[in-house]
């Protein structure tokens, strides 16, 4: 069995595919579906990657940014996908959520989706409709009730995994292979968006109500502005992470194909500069990526919540997408030493306002001994990973 991971050069986005090859057929599972840089290059790879009507197994958004989500509504269009997982929606959290859109009024997928993901399903007028599961919030004290939510979608608890819904009975017997999400931190954000109103507004509001506000003219567009940059990182940041591993992490061979420019291996010194951003050697590290989407892992409470839940795969991890397209304000340089990490992926366009990624956490990365990856939209820098595994 053989499986293909790539890093699709997008530019300011995520778009990341693992396409499973069995002897019996094959399944492919997908990592958010977006890009702010151009969201036709993001449709461009899927005519590329997919056939027409192509099964998708799954499709996991790890928030409800449009960087990460604006091409999903092509996706669900040009090809089947059966599956479509995202961090649980409460009515709360939803109501906030849609506040965003009044200050960025421009319609969105996910704006229409967190407000009623069946209706926007329906404006496709999709062929095949996906099944929708909604993860969790993660909570250390497992006696913390989780937030519920009133969409009807499945609810999956946090650290599930997730193989069982994405593969076949016949697909799991030839192979063993783990899907695990987390959702982190959405009952802390809502709880500093209203610790933001009690300091400007003398009390805490519903959704629903700071957007009557908002509508009569009582407070302006500023104000809400500055509510929600009171959360730190941003209110729709902390949330779905993904785990993509063999449950042992073991692997037959991992030839990364990820250029042919120069051999890593060769370098004494790396240096920041392009031309060590690819190799073509044989590694013998582990088989999993972990998927961190925007996730902010800054600061010692943030990252013990991140390790406390994939700390015991830490030995299945040789991979690690670098949060934010390489934000300093989101990095960790602990991220670099679990597991066995090795490859360090950055997705960011080559002229983001964002100055993304930080040369800080370029140069740190290096400095560890790790391996950056840098996938911008030139269409000569897909990163992939393959793997040959029992």
């Amino acid at each position: 069995m053989m499986m293909t991971r790539e890093f699709l050069p997008i530019g300011q986005g995520a778009f990341y595919t693992e396409q499973f090859h069995y002897t019996s057929g094959g399944a492919t599972v997908l990592y958010d579906c977006g890009s702010s840089t151009s969201v036709r290059l993001v449709e461009q790879m899927i005519r590329q990657r997919f056939e027409p009507g192509e099964d998708i197994a799954g499709v996991f958004i790890s928030h409800f940014d449009d960087d990460h989500t604006n091409a999903i509504p092509y996706l669900l269009q040009y090809c089947r996908v059966k599956n479509l997982f995202f961090p649980l929606l409460t009515n709360e959290s939803r109501e906030f959520l849609s506040l965003t859109g009044l200050i960025n009024p421009k319609p969105s997928f996910a704006s229409s989706f967190v407000q009623d993901p069946y209706r926007t399903l329906d404006s496709l007028h999709l062929d095949d409709y996906p099944r929708l599961y909604q993860i969790q919030e993660y909570t250390e004290n497992l006696g913390q009730e989780n937030p519920q939510s009133s969409i009807d979608a499945s609810q999956v608890p946090s650290g599930s995994d997730l193989g069982s819904l994405l593969f076949s009975s016949a697909q799991r017997k030839e192979l063993e292979w783990q899907y695990i999400p987390f959702n982190f931190r959405e009952t802390a954000r809502t709880a500093a968006l209203k610790k933001a109103m009690e300091l400007h507004l003398g009390r805490t509001y519903t959704g629903g109500e700071l957007k009557d506000l908002l509508q009569r003219g009582a407070i302006g567009i500023g104000l809400i502005k500055q509510l929600y940059d009171a959360v730190p990182g941003s209110f729709n940041t902390n949330s779905m992470t993904l785990l993509s591993a063999s449950p042992d992490g073991e692997i037959m061979q991992r030839p990364s194909a990820l250029s042919l420019r120069e051999d890593f291996s060769a370098c004494a010194r790396p240096s920041p500069c392009r031309k060590h951003f690819r190799c073509s050697c044989l590694l013998a590290s582990p088989s999993g990526c972990l998927y961190t989407g925007d996730y902010d892992a800054s600061g010692p409470q943030k990252w013990r919540e991140l390790y406390s839940a994939y700390g015991k795969y830490s030995h299945c991890i040789g991979s690690v997408q670098i949060p934010h397209h390489g934000s300093s304000h989101n990095y960790n340089p602990r991220l670099l030493h679990i597991g066995d990490c090795f490859f360090c992926i950055i997705s960011a366009g080559s002229r983001n306002r964002y100055h993304h990624p930080n040369p800080y956490v370029i140069k740190d990365i290096l400095a560890n001994r790790r391996y950056p990856l840098l996938v911008t939209e030139d269409s000569g820098e897909t990163a992939f990973d393959v793997f040959a595994v029992r």
